[in-house]
């Protein structure tokens, strides 16, 4: 029995052909009518072959729409529950399909690292495996496309900011973010960060295919305008799966009062997408980063500038976060974000004077948790500071665990609290939460982290392959990650090929990161594991070099 049945009209066959030689790259197997035998009774196979497959792959063209066989194998299995409709080129739909979402592939030229071919890959494996189906690491790690989840999701599209200039987005992309995170403490829904909606600016996109990508049923659209001190903020409220707009409105108010507007408009649209939603829980999601309007635009500039993540760029955000805690010496966030960025300018070695980078981050997290220290955000860049400065890891491990009581579905917490599963052991815990992260915040910018740590827990698992594949991806985009280094060429050593292990050990002794990795590991049988690997490693190394 064939995974899928390939719908088509004969005109259209070098496609199909194309369809059925990449869906059976992606490891199904597909029956289409070419697969039929002479004497086979073509009726009695056809319809066989239909009711057994798991998906019935439909390509709808302006030639399949007015075929009568098409439209009955497509009518028996959606009838089936195995329909899985793609546009392979313009053309109006047979009425009764008009409804159904349907894959917009008319573009596509045979890449299988498509987006939209990656969305199709994925919603045919759901099929074929069933609806308890979850992407392997590797495929998370390659772009895997999710599936919806059971309660109402949602994703913030970057707003425009109308008065702003070119490059001066961080005002309302800080609004995109405030408001992301309060939508995020409301239990009920389930809440895309605003860091990973932010990169779809300028997407040529339609909406049903961000929806695909991210997993998510609504999206919100909007601008800002601000006049003086007046603000004035639209928006949009989509169903991207259906193609509707689902509502839209506009608020009010002035520089002084920005939060509550973000806080208005976070509570309507939660509303309006789970009417259950109660007072009590518009009062909790209320958030506040900073007191005054002029220390909220500095703010926001110095959270775009750090994620930028190399010298100047974390120069530039602490300038401006130093002017934050100038004006505010009791803000929080600006002191635990500040503490981070110094405590990266120290673990990555960025500057001239790294030991008072060390100190300043010392400082500013022994201010941040003085104030701040009931907050999850702060909490993990606390600990992160801990972990970069001074390496410890017990007290990093307390923080981490109070933030994830306090947000247990915030993709920053589930990051650091996946890092600290590694340090301790635990980690098919530390698989979970970087993938728990990776769902939350796909397009996150320490994304290529993500997939190093989940790289790095399957490497402790013994997943050799499948660790070897997520770090091999991992490494492509930071090239000089340690942690992943030293992991990859474990795993080249326990697959026998220490040979490709040796480059690897050679780039991570040539940053000085051997006796750095082994310093974390706090369970015995993973140092034991790791440190037989980086040994074999070694030796190939001076072996090759003989």
């Amino acid at each position: 029995m064939a995974d899928i049945f390939l719908s088509y009209n004969r005109e259209d066959q070098p496609t199909a052909l194309a369809y059925a030689k990449a869906l059976e790259s992606s490891g199904f197997s597909v029956w289409w009518d070419t697969t039929l035998k002479t004497g086979d009774a073509y009726d009695e196979v056809t319809e066989k072959a239909l009711r057994d497959a798991k998906a019935v792959v439909v390509l709808w063209s302006r030639r399949s729409v007015v075929s009568r066989w098409v439209k009955s194998e497509a009518t028996l299995a959606d009838r089936l529950g195995t329909l899985v409709p793609v546009m392979i080129e313009d053309c109006e739909r047979p009425i009764m399909f008009e409804l159904v979402q349907t894959a917009d592939l008319a573009h596509w030229k045979g890449n299988v690292a498509d987006p939209e071919f990656k969305g199709l890959i994925s919603e045919v494996r759901d099929h074929v495996a069933g609806d308890k189906a979850e992407p392997t690491p590797v495929q998370i790690a390659s772009g895997h496309v999710y599936k919806l989840p059971s309660k109402p999701s949602i994703a913030l599209l970057p707003f425009i900011d109308l008065a702003g200039a070119k490059g001066d987005d961080y005002f309302a992309d800080g609004i995109v973010e405030e408001i992301s995170a309060a939508l995020a403490n409301y239990p009920s829904l389930f809440v895309i960060a605003g860091s990973s909606s932010l990169t779809y600016r300028d997407t040529e996109k339609d909406l049903n295919a961000i929806c695909r990508e991210l997993g998510v049923r609504y999206l919100l659209e909007g601008s800002v305008r601000r006049s003086g001190e007046r603000v004035r903020i639209n928006i949009k409220l989509n169903d991207g799966i259906m193609g509707e707009q689902v509502w839209a409105d506009k608020f009010d108010g002035t520089m002084e009062d920005v939060f509550e507007l973000q806080d208005r408009v976070a509570g309507d649209v939660a509303r309006t997408i789970d009417s259950t939603i109660e007072n009590a829980e518009l009062r909790r999601a209320t958030i506040t980063t900073t007191k005054s309007a002029d220390t909220y635009e500095l703010f926001w500039r110095a959270n775009a500038a750090y994620r930028g993540f190399d010298p100047e760029s974390m120069t530039q955000a602490i300038d401006l976060l130093e002017q934050v805690v100038e004006r505010e010496p009791n803000n929080p966030w600006a002191l635990s974000l500040l503490g981070f960025c110094h405590a990266s300018r120290f673990s990555n070695r960025w500057g001239d004077d790294i030991m008072a980078s060390r100190a300043k981050a010392l400082e500013y997290y022994e201010a941040a948790i003085k104030v701040g220290g009931e907050n999850s955000q702060i909490l993990c860049y606390c600990a992160a500071i801990l972990v970069s400065v001074i390496g410890d890891m017990q007290v990093a491990r307390r923080m981490i665990n109070r933030a994830l009581e306090l947000t247990p579905d915030s993709a920053n917490t589930l990051f650091w609290g996946g890092f600290n599963d590694i340090v301790l052991g635990n980690a098919q815990r530390g698989l979970e939460r970087f993938e728990g992260s990776l769902r939350v915040n796909p397009t996150s910018s320490v994304r290529p982290y993500i997939i190093g740590g989940m790289g790095i827990c399957l490497t402790l698992l013994k997943r050799f392959d499948e660790a070897a594949a997520v770090l091999q991806e991992a490494l492509q985009q930071i090239p000089n990650y340690p942690a992943g280094l030293a992991a990859l060429a474990v795993c080249k050593v326990e697959l026998g090929q220490p040979e490709e292990a040796a480059p690897y050990y050679g780039r991570l002794k040539a940053l000085g990161g051997v006796p750095g990795i082994m310093a974390i590991l706090q369970n015995e049988e993973h140092r034991q594991m790791v440190g037989d690997g980086l040994t074999k490693s070694a030796e190939m190394l001076e072996s090759v070099a003989s």
